[in-house]
């Protein structure tokens, strides 16, 4: 039996029970990660991934409105518009 025969049924048996999960890498190698260590892999990503959101949004709590407070609003209808909503011709 062969070094890698061994390794690959130590790493299969200790996957059975739970020790360790194995990943298969986009090259075909095999990686073996305890359940502990995946955990810690996943609390990282989810992590980074609050920190940009949270990141995003003081980005847009500190720009600048797009219209302003203190601009002065229109305070009557266009008179095509109000004719429209009194049902009468939109064309003059």
């Amino acid at each position: 039996m062969t070094w890698d025969q061994c390794k690959k049924i130590l790493c299969i048996r200790a996957d059975n029970m739970g020790d360790v999960i194995m990943r298969i890498r986009p090259g075909g190698e095999l990686v073996y990660i305890s359940p502990a260590i995946e955990q810690m892999i996943g609390f990282m990503q989810s992590w980074q991934n609050a920190k940009i959101s949270m990141d995003r949004l003081n980005e847009i709590h500190t720009l600048e409105d797009e219209e302003p407070e203190h601009r002065e609003l229109q305070q009557q209808l266009p008179a095509a518009f109000a004719r429209q909503l009194m049902g009468g011709p939109t064309y003059r």
